[in-house]
């Protein structure tokens, strides 16, 4: 299984894609905190959490939590939702992104995503050393080329 590193990711050739799909969130608590031992269970595998990080919500009920830092920068209030505690919110400006095949990893952390299935997307802001992945269907329903 390939593993892309920061390093490897910024060689890549990526598109722009802007993510069209609203995104359900709320902030993570105490209580969530004790229920999931600090750990959303991703498609991609576990990530910890820290109480005040939110917890999102994609169009395929995935979840994945995103620390309050990055969260205030990439996202923007849209309309409260009919789930009591959540929101539903856009996603601000373009993501760099690029299809792989094959199954993979990217990070260079203590907690590298891995692609569980064969082909998605890896994604990121600006810096790749933060980048993520995207599953292909998911991703092939929530952004559109920029």
């Amino acid at each position: 299984m390939k593993h892309y590193t920061a390093q490897d990711i910024a060689a890549l050739s990526t598109k722009q894609y802007r993510k069209t799909a609203l995104t359900l969130a709320r902030p993570l608590t105490e209580e969530d905190y004790q229920e999931r031992g600090g750990i959303v269970q991703t498609l991609e595998g576990p990530q910890s959490f820290d109480v005040g990080d939110f917890l999102c919500v994609g169009i395929a009920n995935e979840e994945w939590p995103m620390s309050q830092e990055t969260f205030k920068k990439d996202k923007e209030y849209f309309e409260d939702a009919e789930e009591p505690g959540f929101a539903l919110y856009t996603t601000k400006g373009t993501k760099h992104a690029t299809f792989v095949p094959e199954q993979f990893m990217v990070g260079d952390g203590n907690e590298p995503f891995t692609s569980k299935v064969d082909g998605g997307y890896i994604v990121y802001n600006d810096d790749p050393s933060e980048a993520w992945i995207v599953d292909k269907a998911i991703f092939e329903n929530s952004y559109e080329e920029a």
